[in-house]
C-alpha cells in the first residue's frame, strides 16, 4: 500500500524554525571548547553562560506567547512597560548571581603570571617562622642591605600597596582588586549595555515582531475566511436558481424524466448543504456533482446540442475545495446552447496526480432572452476564491474569443 506524503505545513515550518533557534543559541557557550580555547565544555564559564541564554529564552517566550497578546494587545501600554522594565531587572540580578558578583562590580580580575616571566625562589624552609610565610619585614631589611650597601634605601611601602604608575591599581596579596569604599561603586557602562541590556533588548524586540507578525497573519486569515464565506453565500443561490431554471425546464414540457431530475437536484443540494461550508471535500463528490448537472442539462436540452464530457484519472483519495470546478462548466452551458445555431460544448476533467486538469469550450451563440445584468456572478466569485484557496498552486488560461470560449484550470491538490 503507498503511503501518504507528509504534508509539511506553516505551522511545521514554524515549529521548526523554533526548534533551531534554540539549539543555535544553547549551542553558544560551547564554541569556545570547540576552538581549542577551553579545555572542558562543562567550564564553569560555559555553564554560567548557558544558563544567562536560557534565562533569555525564558523572557523570549514570556514575551512572546504572555506580555504582548495578553497585555500589549489589549492596549494595557503602561502595564506592558513596566512588565518589561520589571523582566529586566530581574534578569540582571539572576544574572549577576549566575556569574557571582554584586549587582555593581565587574567580575574579578585574577592575575595570571605573564608568558617568558620565571616566578622568583622563596625563601629556604630553615627560615620560615611557624606559620610557613615568610615575615616580610625581615625579608624586606635583607633584601634591602643586599641592593643598597652603604646607602639609605628608600622609603618602604605598606605590603600590598603600589603606585598606580608602576604596576597599576592595588591588589592583595591573592591579586584580587580589594574590596575598599571606592571600588564597590565602580560601574561600567559598556560592560552593562554589551552583558545584559543589548542581549535583553533583542530579544525583547524580536520576540515582539515575531509575535506582531503572527497577530497580522491571524488577521488575514480571519478576513480571508469572512470573504470566502460570503463568496460562497452568494454561490449557493446561484447555483440553486440556474438548477430550478432548468427543472422548470422540463416540468413545462410534462418531460417524462422531471422525477429523475427532482431526485438529482435533491442530491445536488444535499451535496451543496453538507460540503459547501467545509475547507475540503472528496474529488470523487466534486466530480459527481458536476456529473448531476450536466445530465440535468442534457435532459433540459436533449439532443439540441453537441456536448462531449470525459473524467481521466483516479479521483480517490483526493481533496479539493466544494464547488470551485462548476462555475466554469455551468457558463459554458448558459452562454453556448442556442437551438437554432449549432452548439458545442466540450468538458475534459483529467487527474494527473498531484494536478488537476480542467478544460471547458463552448462556442459561442446568441442568447436572447439574457437578462442585461445576468452573468458573471460565479466566475468571479470563483476566480477570487482560487485566489484565496491556492494563491500559489493554481494556473487559470481563459481565451475569449469572438467565436468561443475556452478556459484551462490546472491546481495542485
Amino acid at each position: 500500500m503507498k503511503g501518504r506524503p507528509i504534508r509539511i505545513t506553516a505551522r511545521h515550518k514554524k515549529t521548526l524554525l523554533h526548534v533551531l533557534g534554540v539549539v543555535v543559541l544553547l549551542s553558544l557557550p560551547f564554541i569556545p571548547f570547540f576552538q581549542g580555547k577551553s579545555p572542558s565544555p562543562f567550564h564553569p564559564l560555559a555553564i554560567a553562560e548557558l544558563i544567562s541564554y536560557s534565562l533569555l529564552l525564558l523572557i523570549f517566550y514570556l514575551n512572546y506567547y504572555i506580555l504582548v497578546p495578553k497585555i500589549f494587545f489589549r492596549k494595557r501600554y503602561l502595564l506592558y512597560a513596566l512588565t518589561v522594565a520589571a523582566l529586566y531587572v530581574t534578569f540582571r540580578y539572576a544574572r549577576s548571581q549566575v556569574f557571582n558578583t554584586s549587582v555593581f562590580d565587574q567580575k574579578p580580575y585574577v592575575e595570571q603570571p605573564q608568558a617568558g616571566k620565571e616566578l622568583q625562589p622563596g625563601p629556604p624552609e630553615e627560615h620560615l617562622p611557624p606559620n610557613g610565610r615568610p615575615n616580610r619585614a625581615e625579608a624586606g631589611d635583607r633584601s634591602s642591605e643586599s641592593q643598597y650597601p652603604g646607602r639609605q634605601p628608600p622609603a618602604r611601602r605598606s605590603p600590598g600597596r603600589r603606585s598606580p604608575e608602576e604596576h597599576g591599581p592595588d591588589r592583595g596579596e591573592t591579586g584580587h582588586y580589594p574590596p575598599n569604599e571606592n571600588r564597590q561603586h565602580e560601574y561600567d557602562l559598556f560592560m552593562e549595555v554589551d552583558k545584559h541590556i543589548f542581549p535583553f533588548l533583542v530579544m525583547i524586540a524580536f520576540s515582539f515582531v515575531l509575535s506582531l507578525s503572527g497577530r497580522w497573519q491571524e488577521t488575514e486569515a480571519a478576513r480571508a475566511r469572512a470573504e470566502l464565506a460570503y463568496l460562497k453565500a452568494q454561490i449557493n443561490p446561484h447555483f440553486l436558481f440556474n438548477t430550478l431554471n432548468s427543472i422548470y425546464s422540463l416540468a413545462i414540457t410534462q418531460h417524462e424524466k422531471t422525477p429523475d431530475a427532482v431526485v438529482k437536484l435533491s442530491n445536488m443540494m444535499r451535496y451543496i448543504l453538507n460540503e459547501s461550508e467545509t475547507e475540503s471535500t472528496a474529488l470523487e463528490k466534486e466530480i459527481s456533482y458536476i456529473t448531476n448537472y450536466i445530465d440535468l442539462q442534457k435532459m433540459r436540452f436533449g439532443d439540441a446540442f453537441k456536448l462531449t464530457y470525459e473524467t481521466l484519472g483516479e479521483f480517490s483519495g483526493k481533496k479539493i475545495e466544494p464547488l470551485i470546478l462548476i462555475s466554469f462548466i455551468e457558463n459554458a452551458f448558459k452562454y453556448g446552447i442556442n437551438a437554432e445555431e449549432e452548439s458545442d460544448i466540450r468538458i475534459r476533467i483529467a487527474m494527473d496526480a498531484p494536478r488537476l486538469h480542467l478544460h471547458v469550450y463552448n462556442r459561442k451563440v446568441k442568447i436572447n432572452d439574457l437578462p442585461e445584468n445576468a452573468g458573471g456572478v460565479g466566475l468571479k466569485n470563483t476566480r477570487e476564491r482560487l485566489a484565496i484557496l491556492y494563491p500559489d498552486a493554481h494556473r487559470l488560461s481563459i481565451q475569449d474569443e469572438p467565436g468561443y470560449y475556452e478556459v484551462n484550470l490546472t491546481i495542485t491538490l
